[in-house]
């Protein structure tokens, strides 16, 4: 009786372990591993590398699972049968199996999927130990299994981008951050694979200060950029880019030393390859305190690229009072008209009294469209009897234009 009684006994408790631990090392996610190195860092350790080659504690938990299960109903059977008879078999091994499904199954398991962080703290080091003694187990059926086990590895990547984009979600749902808290999130990861040359803006939308520019100049120039540093190049070529002028610092200069005098200071600027990645970028903006960069390859000049072009990435659009496209619509004589890139072509044709064509667009999208690509600042294109003259340019985008009727067009294109 007694050793029925123990049968019955080690086998309910070593299932009813195994079954625990199965459930705390399916369901442990990351992120709870993560908080674990908080309170206890020699589990998360061990949790982690669980994780990382789940094939070794998963054998473990099996073996002694499997073993425990099929040694104690053999012995529990064979007791029974010695004891009671072979009449009450049957009905022994019903009640056996219904307090190992419940007991050893269920009920073990549902507890290691709602406790699973608590448990993990408490059966991290057991684990750990029967996976190291029973290390030649391991390996002999990992032996008998290779042939089972060729082709593709999985990946190691335990927390990958998918999961972190999840978790961002499922705390989005959750009220536990805000939407703009998972979009940063979510294209955090994206720095590592964007490059400089796919964040910079193109050198021919960029506005270059000539080295020997007067202040005077210079200011006339800036007129038509919203910017606050410019690239200097010297020996009229923009491959030649001796450093930056900051416009603030020009202001303040003009007080002194008036506006015919050269432009000063000229400050160093980094220059950086166009296959940077956005995120040793960020890094470089961070740790040396600067605000811009010149992208070159072999010598040439490619664009410029600020730190808000790369925390656009992270945080959407940063329109300030530049960048929100002005809606403004002023006659400044009888026939020249000022008008902003952020009023439509339907509102434009009802104050000129014109039928241009696109009339849910913005002037400036409209106007990218009829020319084909980005303007710059003073080009000119004629449509609809009238010449419209690009003023303002930013990011890619129409700020103002100047509309003049009967007038020649300078430079530009007719259509």
């Amino acid at each position: 009786m007694t050793l029925f009684i123990l049968s019955v006994s080690i086998a309910l408790v070593i299932s009813f372990f195994c079954s625990l631990a199965e459930a705390t090392l399916l369901s442990l996610t990351p992120a709870q591993i993560a908080k674990m190195a908080d309170v206890n860092r020699m589990q998360a350790d061990i949790w982690q590398r669980f994780k990382r080659n789940i094939d070794r504690p998963i054998s473990v938990i099996l073996l002694l699972n499997t073993t425990a299960h099929t040694i104690g109903a053999a012995v529990a059977g064979a007791q029974f049968d010695e004891i009671y008879g072979d009449e009450w078999i049957l009905a022994f091994s019903l009640i056996l199996t219904f307090l190992m499904l419940q007991y050893t199954e269920i009920a073990p398991k549902t507890l290691g999927v709602r406790h699973n962080f608590k448990i993990a703290l408490a059966i991290g080091t057991p684990i750990n130990v029967l996976v190291k003694v029973l290390e030649p187990i391991l390996k002999l059926l990992h032996f008998l299994n290779r042939p089972f086990s060729r082709g593709e590895k999985p990946s190691n990547q335990v927390a990958t981008i998918a999961e972190l984009n999840s978790m961002a979600s499922f705390a989005r749902l959750s009220n536990v951050i805000s939407t703009d808290e998972e979009k940063i999130i979510h294209n955090v990861p994206k720095l590592s694979s964007l490059r400089a040359d796919q964040l910079m803006i193109p050198v021919e939308q960029v506005i270059f200060f000539r080295a020997e520019f007067t202040i005077q100049e210079a200011l006339a120039k800036a007129q038509v950029d919203p910017h606050t540093r410019f690239p200097v190049f010297a020996n009229e070529s923009k491959d030649d880019i001796v450093g930056y002028l900051n416009f603030k610092e020009m202001i303040f200069n003009q007080e002194s030393v008036g506006p015919s005098a050269r432009i000063q200071p000229i400050r160093p600027v980094q220059f950086i390859p166009p296959n940077m990645s956005a995120r040793d970028l960020l890094r470089l903006f961070v740790n040396e305190h600067i605000h811009m960069a010149i992208v070159k390859d072999k010598n040439k000049t490619l664009g410029m690229i600020t730190v808000e072009d790369v925390i656009e990435e992270m945080l959407g659009d940063l329109q300030d009072e530049f960048d929100k496209l002005p809606r403004m619509y002023q006659q400044v004589s009888a026939n020249v008209w000022m008008v902003g890139g952020g009023l439509s072509v339907k509102e434009l044709n009802d104050k000129l009294g014109t039928t241009m064509d696109d009339e849910k667009k913005l002037v400036s999208s409209w106007l990218i469209s009829k020319m084909g690509r980005v303007p710059s600042s003073g080009e000119s294109i004629k449509l609809a009897g009238k010449n419209f003259q690009i003023r303002r340019t930013r990011r890619g985008k129409v700020f103002e234009v100047m509309i003049t009727e009967d007038l020649p067009i300078v430079r530009g294109i007719s259509t």
